[in-house]
């Protein structure tokens, strides 16, 4: 699936460039990127925003592009950094990135205005 491999490459970029000591964690504790981000991809975040949202978010994507849906994956690490800068277990890691549900309405808020 070579959309879903340039979506991943781009949001690891991004991610890298903005988030360098999260994804040097990612790397000490052999988290890969599409452990997370393929749901992410797959859904357009449709399974992590909350019902209520989703017009927002469709509004925005249909609007913006890929540009939004790269946005709120950063913000959503970003929202998680800290806490997942402490965890030290990929299985941990992974399982509070897929739980992310907390902050999108935050972020579909800011990215919106």
């Amino acid at each position: 699936m070579p959309g879903l491999h340039y979506h991943e490459k781009k949001i690891e970029e991004i991610g890298r460039a903005e988030l360098p000591a999260l994804f040097e964690h990612f790397d000490k504790h052999d988290v890969t990127l599409n452990l997370f981000s393929t749901d992410w991809i797959m859904s357009m975040f449709l399974n992590f925003v909350p019902i209520e949202m989703s017009h927002i978010y469709l509004s925005l994507f249909f609007e913006k592009g890929w540009d939004i849906f790269y946005y709120i994956a950063i913000q959503i690490l970003k929202y998680y950094n800290d806490k997942l800068l402490t965890l030290n277990d990929a299985g941990y890691i992974v399982g509070q990135i897929k739980q992310a549900r907390i902050g999108c309405e935050h972020l579909l808020m800011l990215s919106s205005s």
